[in-house]
């Protein structure tokens, strides 16, 4: 910081010591010009605040000098009024008259004999010169003290003018350090922005890849280079043991006895998610497409669980068939060793169900389907991999106008089902254990994933596929895909 107070104090000190306000406030301008050019060239440059902060050390040095001077031109003014009158001038009337030498004093005359002070009185051009000295003198003072009231006049206005600048530059010094930190908040909120985005994009496409990974049903090329689907290799991997082979016979003929003796006032999406529970094992019998199977069971599950289901349509005998289904399925669960690892992604991943309803939930999977059949037609695709679309989109419909529900988590064990009282006994060797801490899942949490997987896997698929994507129809269904996925991603809570 330099030093202002010296460099305008010397240059005030060049001038005479009554030099007027005007003067002064003239060299004050000069001097702020310069230092402020000086700061604003500065290299590296200064920020505002740094010379606000200048210009405020500047503008007290102004204030400081002006003080000083304006006591200099006071005193100045004083010394000058009390400078004695030089030799020869008259007396002023308040002078006391010298007194004459010892000895010398002029004889006192008698009153009485004193000439008429009328007839000896000094001429009227003498007493006239002595108004005029008075008058003068008195307009010398009534000047003096005109000008003392001037010069405190303009003395104060440069103090309040200083002192309004220097207010002036202290709230601009505020406003600049306001508008900083606003800016600085501003960009903080920004990077934070930034980079919530870009850890909600990586943990998107972290799930993306997750539950592509673990898909089921999964999408294939068959030799012909027609789009197909099937298990999953990996974790639809079954481990065999002695009753597995005998299994989904038994399943399917519990779920024909059901099916024959369902009431006519039972849920209707609940006969068409046995008979396409019945149409997977008969297709592929002990060796399914695990995540469509859990869907339908999930499904089937509901509606035999709804509390006004005893009271309008299940039966004691019924719902005893029911607890046998349940207790069948997980049997067959628990012959997949991989599953509980998919069922612990899914248990992870957090799922806004509440706004997975109606439209915005079964939309993406009609529009699939129907792209799906477009492509079949033009046969891009076999009709497994339509009959599985066409299914999904089916649940996804029935799901989209079940109320919403407190989660569970069907695919794991349990030793009592909702659907009666008894218990069901499963063999230790034969559960899928998962983390108890995660939570469950629920039927509309199993087929957002389900098919989010499905979908995105699906979609690389067909994205390295020149053939099919070569097509309208081909091309189509991979823009239906990536809509499909874009609309369940929004169902992710990260």
């Amino acid at each position: 910081m330099a030093d202002y107070y010296t460099l305008i104090a010397r240059a005030i000190s060049g001038l005479e010591p009554s030099a007027t306000g005007e003067r002064r406030r003239a060299l004050y301008e000069r001097a702020r010009v310069a230092p402020i050019a000086q700061l604003r060239g500065a290299r590296p440059e200064l920020s505002e605040s740094q010379i606000t902060r200048e210009r405020l050390s500047l503008e007290d040095a102004v204030r400081k000098v002006e003080s000083e001077a304006a006591q200099r031109a006071r005193s100045a003014r004083k010394t000058y009024a009390n400078v004695p009158s030089p030799p020869g001038s008259a007396p002023s009337a308040s002078s006391p008259r010298p007194r004459p030498p010892h000895g010398q004093e002029p004889e006192r005359q008698d009153p009485r004999q004193q000439p008429n002070p009328r007839a000896d009185a000094p001429p009227k051009r003498f007493a006239e010169s002595f108004r005029s000295r008075d008058a003068l003198a008195a307009q010398a003072k009534r000047q003096a003290e005109a000008a003392q009231a001037k010069a405190d006049k303009e003395r104060r206005e440069t103090e309040e003018r200083i002192e309004n600048e220097r207010q002036e530059l202290i709230q601009q010094l505020r406003e600049t350090e306001r508008a900083t930190r606003e800016q600085d908040e501003t960009r903080r909120q920004r990077d934070e922005q930034e980079a919530a985005r870009i850890q909600n994009a990586a943990r998107r496409q972290l799930a993306r890849e997750q539950l592509a990974m673990v898909a089921s049903p999964a999408p294939s090329l068959a030799p012909d280079g027609r789009l197909d689907a099937g298990p999953n290799t990996v974790y639809d991997a079954v481990k065999d043991s002695d009753d597995l082979p005998t299994l989904p016979l038994r399943q399917r003929t519990i779920i024909k006895t059901i099916l024959s003796d369902l009431p006519g006032n039972s849920p209707k999406y609940l006969k068409t998610s046995l008979q396409s529970y019945d149409d997977e094992l008969k297709v592929r019998g002990a060796q399914p497409i695990l995540g469509l199977l859990k869907d339908m069971f999930e499904i089937i599950d509901a509606a035999v669980g709804d509390p006004s289901a005893r009271q309008d349509w299940l039966g004691p005998g019924l719902r005893k068939a029911f607890e046998k289904v349940a207790e069948n399925h997980h049997i067959l669960v628990s012959h997949f060793p991989l599953d509980p690892e998919r069922e612990n992604l899914y248990a992870r991943t957090l799922v806004e169900e509440n706004e997975a309803t109606g439209n915005s939930l079964s939309e993406p999977f009609r529009q699939v389907a129907q792209a799906t059949q477009n492509a079949n037609e033009a046969g891009l695709t076999t009709d497994d991999f339509l009959r599985i679309t066409d299914k999904m989109a089916e649940f996804a419909k029935i799901i989209s106008t079940l109320p919403l529900s407190t989660p569970r988590s069907s695919g794991a064990p349990r030793t009592q089902h909702k659907f009666g009282a008894q218990i069901v006994v499963i063999r230790p060797e034969d559960r899928i254990r998962i983390d108890e801490s995660d939570p469950p899942i629920s039927v509309r949490k199993r087929i957002i994933l389900t098919g989010l997987g499905f979908f995105e896997r699906v979609y690389n698929l067909l994205g390295t596929t020149v053939t099919i994507v070569g097509t309208p129809e081909g091309l189509a269904l991979l823009r239906e895909l990536k809509e499909a996925i874009i609309a369940l991603l929004n169902f992710i809570r990260h």
